[in-house]
């Protein structure tokens, strides 16, 4: 943040509305989180941007350095809200995003199959979409 400020608690995060006043400007483009914060649970670093982008001070977040633990992580978060299966959080997150037209899946059993249907029902809040992408960034 420029103030010395670290780790992704919501505080932190909600830093930029002072930051907005001082630069005299209403949002900003792009809040980047270069680093994971291991110790902050990634519900309350998430639910923090998703205020912010709510209110409009912010468009897009972007995240680098994340490991695939904590990717891991999410995607159970995220499925154990929705009550679906890890499978169905995956895929109805690939169908959501705008840059993947037609996402691929296959199922080697009728199991499977049935995880991957539930897909098409399952919802995901900009919260559920940004704590997985946010998870998966590449660093």
């Amino acid at each position: 943040m420029g103030d010395g400020s670290m780790g992704m608690r919501k505080d932190n995060i909600f830093k930029p509305s002072r930051i907005l006043k001082r630069l005299k400007t209403d949002h900003i483009d792009l809040y980047q989180s270069h680093t994971d914060d291991e110790e902050t649970p990634l519900g309350e670093t998430l639910s923090a941007y998703d205020t912010l982008i709510k209110q409009g001070k912010v468009r897009a977040i972007g995240a680098s350095n994340y490991t695939a633990a904590r990717l891991r992580q999410a995607l159970d978060e995220v499925s154990v809200a929705h009550g679906v299966p890890l499978a169905a959080i995956a895929l109805a997150w690939l169908i959501q995003r705008p840059a993947i037209t037609a996402p691929i899946a296959s199922a080697a059993i009728v199991v499977q199959l049935a995880d991957l249907v539930k897909a098409a029902t399952v919802i995901l809040s900009t919260g559920n979409v940004v704590r997985l992408d946010q998870a998966s960034a590449i660093g």
